[in-house]
């Protein structure tokens, strides 16, 4: 006999594979425009990737893909074989800078706004960065002389202290606490 535990472990295995069996041949097919029901969303996505006209592409280039191997394999022999091919291969490389210069300015042709987007405003930019250095040194007090090494009578709380002002190594022997 079988235990519950076995029992569920089998109908939880069997139930996975009916959903996934479901899934596959329910997205073979794209679903009409018109058509409703709860899995016509999940069809429709599934459709983008596993439709048989996808399917039939991917196997279509996997089954090029031998061909193209041996073809690939066979290009070293034929470097060897005929001076020509070299020459072509040397052509094809030294074109390379030049193809990507092109594609290049025919991308930055094609959407001049979506570049024009990326860099930033210049006017902006200088503003926010004054604006930057003027608050950073209102932080850090550059502005600002250090208290009691310039001018002691600047900072006492007294207004009407006369006193003189101390000398540099009086005020250093203060700070030091001698």
């Amino acid at each position: 006999m079988i235990s519950w535990p076995e029992l569920m472990q089998s109908l939880r295995r069997n139930l996975v594979f009916a959903a996934a069996a479901a899934l596959a041949t329910a997205c073979v097919s794209e679903p009409t425009p018109d058509e409703q029901g709860p899995m016509v969303s999940a069809r429709r996505i599934l459709a983008l990737d596993f439709s048989a006209p996808k399917t039939a592409a991917r196997v279509d280039r996997l089954t090029e893909l031998p061909a193209a191997m041996q073809d690939e394999l066979l290009r070293p022999e034929a470097w060897r074989s005929e001076g020509r091919v070299l020459a072509d291969e040397v052509q094809r490389a030294t074109a390379v800078p030049g193809q990507l210069r092109a594609g290049a300015a025919a991308e930055l042709g094609r959407r001049p706004t979506a570049f024009g987007r990326m860099l930033p405003d210049l006017h902006k930019w200088e503003q926010d960065l004054a604006d930057d250095l003027d608050l950073s040194m209102r932080l850090l007090g550059t502005s600002l002389h250090p208290m009691g090494e310039i001018s002691d009578r600047e900072h006492r709380t007294d207004p009407n202290d006369d006193r003189p002002e101390l000398t540099f190594w009086q005020r250093l022997r203060r700070r030091l606490r001698f």
